[in-house]
């Protein structure tokens, strides 16, 4: 049964994106070009561009892919985790986005390293809003949270504070060492200290079957 158009353009689209991610992982994304891109996928330079009007809209999106995948990141790291308390809760959720960046050098590249790509920079931003969100409807899943700020969310600064440990790791290494992996532990804990008591009350098991998703 031959493909209909949509799901031709849908292919190829997944295509270009798959091949984009394989030139991030084997070179500098200040390297990357929309003619590259094209010649590595073997398609025109004109497929490219109906899809994308230059190589940050590339990049943006595939950001938003990789933030999309947070949700199952997180869900994995979840798993057979006894959350005692919210410190439990934040280091199976760090632990979780160290072994995906691990797993996934194009990923960390794209979020944590340093480019000239000032529109990425902003678009992760955006999607570290989404991200903070998602997170402390994990947390309120597991505890009865105290009235946090409304001027800006506790659990977005605390993905910023690991991301800047974990972006400064890159740049230094190529990767997330567990040196650093554990300051930012150490970083995050110490902030969401401020806000969140040691102690919370915990909600009972039977709410922790279905866990939110990161909103598109």
């Amino acid at each position: 049964m031959s493909l209909s158009r949509s799901e031709v353009t849908q292919a190829r689209l997944v295509h270009i994106k798959e091949t984009a991610l394989d030139m991030i992982d084997a070179r500098s994304v200040d390297a990357i070009t929309m003619y590259e891109v094209a010649k590595e996928a073997q398609v025109s330079p004109s497929t490219i561009y109906y899809h994308y009007p230059n190589i940050e809209a590339l990049f943006c999106d595939l950001q938003r892919d990789i933030f999309t995948q947070f949700s199952r990141v997180i869900d994995s790291a979840l798993l057979g985790i006894d959350v005692r308390s919210w410190v439990d809760l934040n280091r199976a959720i760090e632990c979780g986005f160290v072994d995906f960046y691990t797993q996934n050098r194009a990923a960390s590249k794209l979020l944590l390293g340093v480019h000239g790509h000032s529109r990425l920079v902003q678009e992760n931003l955006s999607n570290d809003d989404g991200l903070g969100e998602m997170i402390q409807r994990y947390y309120e899943r597991y505890f009865h949270l105290p009235l946090l700020p409304e001027q800006f969310n506790i659990f977005t600064v605390s993905v910023q504070i690991a991301d800047r440990l974990y972006s400064l790791a890159v740049e230094r290494e190529g990767s997330i060492g567990s040196l650093m992996a554990n300051e930012a532990l150490v970083a995050t804990e110490g902030y969401l200290s401020a806000y969140l008591p040691r102690v919370l009350k915990g909600k009972p098991k039977a709410t922790f079957g279905v866990f939110p998703k990161m909103l598109s």
